[in-house]
């Protein structure tokens, strides 16, 4: 009986720390979406939030990358952001 008390009170716990997860992302979201000043911060809160995305079929949907085989970082493509003259490697 104390081990299904244990899985009870787990089953509680875990089900409350995913309750706290989703309400601190939603704030991180809501706070992000305010401080989103200019495109090129709002293209960066929408990568961040929701991922690339494309137009299909005159529908706005997220892009289906590729499944990543060496677990390498993720790269961002976001409009205004990272330019830098072609000499700023040299």
């Amino acid at each position: 009986m104390a081990s299904i008390d244990g899985l009870r009170e787990q089953a509680t716990t875990d089900v409350e720390g995913l309750a706290n997860a989703v309400a601190t992302a939603m704030d991180d979201c809501q706070r992000s979406l305010v401080e989103s000043a200019t495109p090129e911060q709002f293209n960066r809160f929408v990568d961040e939030f929701f991922g690339p995305m494309v137009i299909q079929d005159g529908t706005i949907v997220q892009k289906q990358l590729p499944p990543s085989e060496d677990g390498g970082s993720m790269q961002s493509n976001i409009a205004g952001g990272g330019f830098e003259p072609p000499t700023s490697r040299l």
